[in-house]
């Protein structure tokens, strides 16, 4: 990666920092509050969760049509900002089968791609979300993409998708989480944001997955470590390593953080054959937070490499 400031070399693959990775600076707080305040979040979620299922992936409503068009715009810049530098590509989105697993309440990514040249554009969610989203988003988006050079193609792709017809945007509903929904060698890129980190078995996962992967495929996920509860993520943002197994296990849900750390990302990937694998630390929790939270995480946890990571972008390639 250019503008590499700080790295590291391990065995699965490599680490770096660079000028971009932001530092989230926590203030003090009581532990055992800490402790018993993240402890009645994940029981709660877990409540809410077996109720309402699962409907916000993010952290507006699906309602919001301003935030949500500002959100999936920031989403493909940085794609886009990372693929330049890891492929050398200045378009690394021209002529591809892009692959998107998780792509939330809508396919705005997929349009915009689709105006930016990709070939073809594939969601895959095991949950329906879709649904939610008004068909009026569309129309939005598309008076902010009028300009992009395959704004005619975009747009005429989302009118046969709403129809029902044959389209270059394609949303698969996948349940079981198999992607047997997904044809064999059909994509050159792999994307996602803030969904790994949902996956419980990720080496089964990137095994899957890379079937679907033509040869030389390049893919770039963002890796959301930290704490996903709203108000806790802030003042302590590795919470959910406080607890140990039995008590994690039973409190989580189909969807809880993995609690992966950034090197066994590295290591899944390396030991499913990929190749040219790297992380870059997007977000990192400041030095006084890690000495003060040390020693109350799980065993575990508390020695594992990398530990201030909070936020990371994930490269490789299927051979």
């Amino acid at each position: 990666m250019r503008n590499i400031s700080d790295s590291s070399v391990q065995g699965a693959g490599m680490v770096f920092s660079n000028q971009h990775t932001e530092i989230a600076h926590v203030l003090p707080r009581h532990e055992v509050y800490l402790y018993v305040l993240g402890f009645a979040a994940l029981g709660a979620n877990k409540i809410r969760h077996a109720l309402q299922g699962y409907k916000t992936p993010r952290t507006f409503s699906h309602k919001d049509v301003e935030k949500g068009i500002e959100y999936i715009f920031k989403v493909v810049m940085e794609w886009e900002e990372n693929l330049v530098e890891y492929t050398g590509e200045q378009n690394p989105f021209g002529n591809k089968d892009v692959l998107e697993v998780g792509p939330g309440p809508d396919l705005g990514t997929g349009v915009i791609l689709l105006a930016k040249g990709a070939r073809s554009y594939t969601a895959l969610d095991r949950n329906n979300l879709i649904r939610l989203t008004d068909n009026s988003f569309y129309t939005h988006l598309l008076n902010q993409l009028r300009e992009f050079p395959n704004y005619e193609r975009a747009k005429r792709n989302i009118c046969l998708f709403l129809e029902n017809k044959p389209s270059a945007l394609t949303y698969v509903w996948d349940r079981k989480g198999d992607l047997a929904g997904l044809s064999a060698s059909s994509f050159d890129l792999f994307v996602s944001r803030a969904m790994l980190e949902h996956v419980e078995d990720v080496s089964g996962f990137f095994r899957r997955v890379k079937s679907k992967l033509r040869e030389n495929a390049s893919m770039l996920h963002l890796v959301d470590i930290k704490t996903h509860t709203r108000y806790i993520k802030n003042i302590d943002p590795l919470n959910i390593l406080r607890y140990g197994d039995v008590i994690y296990n039973l409190l989580k849900f189909n969807g809880s953080p993995n609690r992966l750390r950034i090197m066994e990302y590295l290591d899944c990937l390396q030991k499913c054959g990929y190749e040219d694998i790297r992380a870059v630390k997007k977000k990192v929790a400041d030095a006084d937070y890690i000495n003060r939270i040390k020693r109350n995480l799980q065993k575990k946890f508390e020695n594992a490499e990398e530990i201030d990571t909070l936020s990371f972008w994930l490269f490789g390639k299927a051979n």
